[in-house]
């Protein structure tokens, strides 16, 4: 079995999602109040993270947990639909070097993966009509009532989505060196370098850099 694994901010779709739900919110008109008060919350972790008080990995953790509380006082149904609007036309903001890469593979028979620290609730809309037979993402907890907000949410960043691909996958019955891996990130290269033909797509400068160094392929 070959795999091929795709990340979801930044490589196949082209915005980041926090900003990108931001944007949204507003568009559709949601109260203006719960922006302004996540929003207070993430500039505050931007800021930290420009004065390198705090990594951009774990500036994407913190946000993503920080823009939940704009879902307060939701329904499991009100936020349910709100995602769906959201990825309404959401294929007009994918790579589309990146949506050929992911045609081709399933072309050539290898098993499509999805992993990302994104919503699974929004990933599973998202990738409705694309060839992914496995999406991994940040579950959620929600009840009838909405969000539980006392419990845990494990955000799949960094050396996790790693080990949820271990988890998900019999090491024994992978082709490691003929799968092949997508990411945007330096903080992706321990998912990417399980494989034998990593990709950088349009990465930062890091990530930049570490592939040159190992002769990986980019996409810009």
């Amino acid at each position: 079995m070959k795999l091929a694994i795709f990340d979801f901010d930044g490589t196949l779709f082209k915005e980041e999602t926090i900003p990108f739900l931001m944007d949204k919110w507003e568009e559709f008109g949601y109260s203006k109040y719960a922006k302004t008060a996540v929003k207070k919350k993430l500039l505050k972790k931007y800021f930290l993270n420009k004065i390198k008080l705090l990594s951009k990995e774990n500036f994407r953790i913190q946000a993503t947990i920080d823009f939940l509380k704009i879902f307060d006082g939701m329904n499991k149904n009100e936020i349910e639909t709100f995602f769906e609007k959201a990825c309404e036309n959401i294929e007009n903001y994918y790579n589309k070097k990146v949506l050929e890469e992911i045609q081709k593979a399933s072309r050539d028979g290898y098993k499509l993966v999805m992993v990302s620290g994104c919503f699974q609730i929004m990933l599973d809309i998202a990738l409705r009509d694309l060839p992914f037979e496995n999406i991994i993402g940040t579950k959620l907890p929600i009840t009838d009532n909405g969000i539980n907000f006392e419990q845990d949410i494990e955000i799949i960043s960094g050396m996790k989505k790693k080990d949820m691909i271990l988890k998900s996958f019999d090491k024994g019955f992978v082709k490691w060196k003929e799968s092949k891996a997508y990411g945007d990130s330096l903080y992706d290269r321990y998912l990417m370098e399980l494989t034998g033909s990593p990709t950088a797509v349009t990465p930062d400068d890091n990530l930049r850099s570490y592939a040159e160094k190992h002769n990986w392929k980019i996409i810009d």
